[in-house]
């Protein structure tokens, strides 16, 4: 309590007089009988010496005031009130609260996050109506915080409901409505991982201070961010073990929780480093949509993994940061947690002279082994029941398919997939590059334009489901490469990385796109950027960069990571022979037969098979934007030809 006149505090020094003039101004000009004085603050003496108290505190008050000339009290024998003419925070708060939602913020603000009064306790009587004067000024910024978010939300103001949640929840973290509506406007700026993190702090105070777990409202707001229906009901728990919420058996994403990034050895500036390296990995995880991310404040024990739904395949991120004088030591682990067991970790040495340019590296490195592990790991535990569990198998058999058979039951049951999810947006590019590529190359001699068709109606309704998916915009990309949209197949590569720079393998295939469109100098900064993300490329990456060396005239470059591939796909091994016969080598003759042995295999027994046939199927398959690139690659593939058929000329 304060009172100021001007610029100068008058504030009474003795308690009981701070006491008297805060009980005036709550009592919104309430003219206080000098006997309800008396017995609210010295109810413990007798009547006289209480009126000769009154009368001390009386003068105190005033005689703190007349040094700026104010008289602060207007009283006479029977009754004290304040004079008129004074203003107060409280007052203000008050009307403010009336107002709309960024005004409600301001108040709440203005409140902060201590008690009315906090710590002015004189006697019994008074500490027993300080106790409703405060409830009723809490229940007056409750009313008005959900009020306030409600309105926010409603007209989509989300910076007033985003001030509105974080000041009231520092205020009061256990009102489970209030941050229901926090967690429902945090999900709609796209704000998900805070989301969590509002529902851990109201799980976390409700187990220590009531002994319970949030009830089914908090529960749905949670599910709903996380995309997930809930259905089951929630059992209370002890207050000594707070655990996770039960939720109910899933129909999404692996679940990856970010668990806290601990640092050793740092001091001054680097103090504190591990949670803004944590926040960064957060944030670029979170553009991933074949994750589900959560921020979780501890690594949850087994026993609490079956809480995040049942069949629910989760994984927790930790890292650990050590200062080594000039060096910086992370050790990032990626933990299965239903049997704990270690799915990655990679530790590095970062040299700390430009601190950015090492936290940039240090999170570039995280984020882009992450998602690859946790795919490879999650497939194979899917239990094919729920949709998303069929599209990871569907997804799964198409990238294994040995076979034509194979690889069109992979299209089936991806079709099936979309059929009865066809809100599911990331099942659609891997049906899309099945119909692109005659099902992964497969079989040739077949057009692709009929399935192409196909594919390029799954695209424009898998970006219109969801504008943030990077995936829908590399393949939309190669459908307008193969449709001859140069500048739209430019635009869509571009948004990819502008969506998501973590993610290697969409990058890769927009670098692969741009080197078609003649743009080579940018396809290899971007797969240098792949190689920055994963150290550990897979086949992939270097079929695509030495086909880059290859159309840049450097064949013997492009040997060199052609024999890097230990598993060449059809257009590896091609690009291989091309390279070895460029460069005279010894064995190109025996390779390119092979090729062309390899070729025949899967050549469709309804076409002929001569060279100019397959140099139809092969432009079909390759679109180079300019006739130069196009007429550079036949140079290389004529002697091919030759070689592996001799009578060709």
């Amino acid at each position: 309590m304060r009172f100021s006149v001007g610029g100068t505090d008058v504030t009474p020094r003795s308690k009981r007089a701070r006491a008297l003039v805060a009980y005036l101004a709550l009592s919104r000009g309430y003219i206080a009988p000098r006997a309800r004085l008396a017995d609210l603050f010295w109810g413990d003496r007798g009547e006289a010496q209480a009126r000769g108290s009154l009368r001390q505190c009386l003068l105190e008050v005033r005689s703190a005031g007349a040094a700026s000339g104010v008289d602060i009290l207007s009283s006479d024998r029977e009754s004290v009130s304040l004079n008129g003419g004074w203003v107060s925070d409280v007052a203000d708060i008050e009307a403010a609260i009336a107002g709309p939602p960024a005004s409600i913020a301001d108040a709440i603000e203005a409140a902060g996050r201590e008690q009315l009064l906090g710590g002015l306790f004189v006697s019994d009587e008074y500490d027993e109506w300080l106790m409703l004067a405060r409830a009723d000024f809490d229940a007056r910024l409750a009313d008005a915080a959900r009020r306030g978010l409600a309105g926010a939300i409603e007209t989509g103001d989300a910076e007033s409901a985003r001030r509105i949640a974080d000041h009231y929840l520092l205020r009061d973290p256990g009102d489970e409505e209030v941050t229901v509506l926090a967690m429902r406007a945090d999900a709609m700026r796209g704000a998900a991982p805070i989301a969590h993190r509002r529902f851990q702090k109201l799980r976390d105070y409700l187990a220590a201070e009531l002994g319970t777990v949030p009830g089914a409202a908090a529960l749905e707001a949670l599910a709903a961010v996380a995309g997930m229906p809930v259905t089951a009901a929630i059992e209370p728990v002890a207050p000594a073990a707070p655990v996770l919420p039960a939720l109910p058996a899933h129909d999404g994403p692996p679940l990856l929780l970010v668990c806290p990034f601990v640092e050793t050895g740092f001091a001054g500036s680097l103090l504190h480093l591990a949670d803004g390296v944590r926040e960064e990995v957060l944030s670029g995880l979170s553009r991933f949509k074949d994750l589900r991310v959560l921020v979780e404040d501890r690594m949850p024990s087994s026993d609490e993994v079956p809480m995040f739904g049942a069949g629910t395949i989760a994984y927790a991120l930790t890292a650990t940061l050590r200062q080594s004088g000039s060096h910086m030591r992370v050790t990032p682990v990626l933990t299965r947690l239903s049997d704990r067991s270690v799915v990655w970790s990679n530790p590095v040495s970062i040299e700390i002279h430009d601190l950015q340019e090492a936290i940039d590296a240090m999170v570039d490195r995280i984020i882009g082994a992450v998602t690859p592990r946790v795919e490879r790991d999650a497939v194979p535990r899917a239990q094919p029941s729920a949709v998303y569990d069929r599209y990871l198998v569907a997804r799964h058999r198409a990238r294994t398919a040995s076979t034509l058979a194979e690889a069109k039951e992979a299209a089936r049951l991806l079709e099936g997939v979309i059929a009865d999810a066809p809100e599911l947006a990331v099942a659609y590019p891997h049906l899309i590059r099945l119909y692109n590529t005659n099902y992964f190359y497969k079989v040739a001699g077949v057009d692709p334009a009929p399935n192409r068709v196909r594919a390029f109606e799954l695209a424009k309704t898998s970006l219109s489901l969801d504008r943030g998916h990077i995936h829908g915009y590399t393949v939309m990309g190669w459908c307008q490469l193969w449709r001859g949209g140069w500048d739209a197949a430019y635009a869509h590569f571009e948004k990819a990385v502008e969506l998501n720079p973590y993610h290697s393998e969409r990058i890769k295939e927009a670098a692969f796109g741009l080197i078609f469109l003649g743009e080579h100098a940018k396809g290899g900064d971007y797969l240098q950027r792949c190689l920055d993300l994963d150290p550990l490329p897979n086949d992939n990456f270097f079929e695509d960069l030495g086909f880059l060396r290859l159309m840049q005239r450097k064949p013997d470059e492009a040997v060199a990571y052609f024999d890097l591939i230990v598993e060449p796909t059809l257009f590896a091994d091609l690009y291989g022979v091309l390279a070895s016969c460029a460069v005279g080598h010894p064995a190109g003759p025996a390779m390119a037969a092979a090729w062309r042995r390899r070729i025949a295999a899967i050549w469709s027994p309804d076409a002929p098979m001569t060279d100019g046939d397959m140099v139809s199927w092969l432009r079909a398959h390759l679109p180079f934007r300019k006739a130069e690139h196009w007429s550079l690659f036949f140079s290389y593939l004529g002697p091919v030809l030759r070689n592996a058929h001799p009578e060709a000329a």
